[in-house]
């Protein structure tokens, strides 16, 4: 694993080799995904959170085995990660596609239904949460704008959707503000 500030703002299967791991394993991309965000945005993600979102209500709560509930199909997979920065407590998910593929396009939605999620959240609760979702790797960026116009004006305040460079730079950018 290298870990440098100067990280490339879009992995491709030959940087993310170089970067991260021969291998194809998530574990690995998100272990350096919480370690890039720990090291150069002091911002310490911790473990999984078991929280997961209701798609058809936005209610977000701790859900351990979806798949044992009668409406299992309701839940987002679960948050990556939780920080409180400043006055708010921000859920991260962390994804790394660089390439394309059958699971990378089923995960790429799972992203899409997650978001509209947050969004419904944001829409039907006053609550102080906000969300992060760092997507690295050229397959994922390439949908960045079309996940951007998923949230609404009003709330553009309350997501982060970028790569993990970018949200050391937004983070990084509050700091001096």
């Amino acid at each position: 694993m290298l870990m440098i500030r100067e990280i490339p703002y879009v992995f491709t299967k030959k940087t993310r080799k170089q970067y991260i791991s021969e291998g194809r394993g998530s574990r690995q991309d998100e272990k350096y995904q919480k370690q890039y965000i720990k090291t150069y945005a002091s911002v310490e993600l911790g473990k999984n959170t078991g929280f997961r979102v209701n798609t058809d209500t936005g209610e977000i709560c701790k859900v351990h085995a979806p798949l044992k509930q009668e409406r299992f199909h309701v839940w987002t997979e679960d948050f990556d990660g939780g920080a409180t920065i400043e006055d708010s407590f921000w859920f991260f998910n962390l994804k790394m596609i660089p390439e394309a593929g059958g699971a990378q396009n089923r995960s790429i939605r799972e992203l899409a239904h997650h978001l509209d999620a947050c969004v419904l959240n944001k829409k039907s609760y006053n609550n102080n949460y906000k969300f992060a979702f760092i997507i690295d790797g050229e397959e994922i960026l390439k949908f960045k704008e079309r996940l951007l116009g998923f949230i609404p004006a009003e709330l553009e305040d309350d997501f982060f959707v970028g790569s993990c460079r970018e949200y050391v730079d937004y983070i990084f950018n509050r700091e001096k503000e």
